[in-house]
This record gives C-alpha cells, structure tokens and sequence, in this order.
C-alpha cells in the first residue's frame, strides 16, 4: 500500500493478484455447488432417486370369504418384500414374518406367512375388531428386529419402508366385496389403478 495524492491506495499489480486469487477460489466452489446440485436428485449407487421408491406404497384391506384378512399388494410397488409385519397402536410388533430372500407378492393373508417366508413373531390371537392396525411389507431385512417385539425403532424406520408398503385399518371396517385404500373403498378392479396413482 503507497500513499498518493494524500490516499493510500493498493499497487495495482497487488489487487490484479488478489484477483486472480479469488477467481481460483470462487471457481471452484462453484464447480463443487454445481456439480453437487447435479448429484442431489441421484441415489446413492447413482441412479435417479424417484417418488416410486422414496415413498411406501398403500396397501389395499379386505376380508376374504373365509373372513382371513388380506392384504393386497399394488403393481407399482413391485411387490418386492423380506418382511411382513403387523403393528399395534402403541407400535409393538403382533406379528412378523421374514424370508431369507427378496419375494414377490400379490396379496397376503395377514397374521400368516406367505410361501417363502417363516413367522418369527407370530400372531397370538385374534385382533379386535374396533382397533387400528398397522400392516407394513418391508423390502429390507433387519435380523436384529425380530428378536425383540417393541423395538418399534428397530423394525419401523424409515428406511425399511423405502420401496415398501404399508397401511392402517380396523377389523370391522373390512369387507370382502371390496378394497380399503386410504380410508376409501374401491373395487378389486379399480384397486390397482387407484393405488398407483400419486
């Protein structure tokens, strides 16, 4: 810094440095924010991240002939599960059945396990009819859930329900003539359509 004319100014060779300088730094923290917005929309191994997998998929409730309560699985969730399981209020664990494989399911009767899956909590009784469940299908596997029946924690996190499917329902709102979808009936027919629409 020199005075002149009775102000202190910067040498102009010093300020062309400093500027050169900020340009090395400002370019590439922009090349980094950048790239970073790029990347934000992709999933960890690189592929796009899309509301199909981000968010669980509902489940349709019905009653079979029989009176065995059925949950029906949406085609756009791919019917890809390693768990089932059923939820109390208070989010303990009624019943849960794992396979040791990725399967796929159309529907499922609840409180008994599907071909290829093993009950590891099984159902103790019957439900009452007034209360609200919670039946969740799970893609991913978590042996340490089974084990203990209230880590709701453990086996109703977030990240189990990705790519998942789940839904809430009493006993006695269930008929067999129709499908339970978000508090709303529809036809077997109109179920799958209905359910794959965001």
């Amino acid at each position: 810094m020199r005075q002149e004319h009775g102000e202190w100014r910067w040498p102009r060779n010093l300020l062309g440095v400093l500027g050169t300088v900020g340009a090395l730094i400002v370019v590439p923290v922009g090349f980094v924010v950048a790239a970073f917005s790029v990347a934000l929309p992709m999933g960890l191994d690189g592929c796009e991240s899309s509301s199909d997998t981000a968010t669980p998929r509902d489940l349709g409730m019905l009653v079979d002939p029989a009176g065995a309560i059925v949950a029906r699985v949406p085609s756009c969730q791919g019917g890809t599960a390693s768990a089932l399981q059923l939820l109390a209020p208070d989010r303990t664990v009624l019943w849960r059945a794992e396979s040791t494989a990725e399967s796929q399911l159309t529907e499922f009767v609840v409180g008994v396990a599907p071909p290829g899956f093993v009950d590891v909590v099984p159902l103790g009784g019957p439900l009452d009819p007034s209360t609200v469940y919670e039946v969740q299908m799970l893609w991913l596997h978590n042996a340490t859930a089974s084990s203990d029946t209230t880590a709701a924690a453990q086996v109703d996190s977030a990240v189990q329900l990705l790519g998942g499917a789940r839904a809430s329902f009493a006993p006695a709102d269930l008929v067999p003539d129709s499908v339970l979808l978000r508090s709303t009936r529809v036809t077997p027919e109109d179920f799958d359509n209905t359910a794959c629409t965001d």
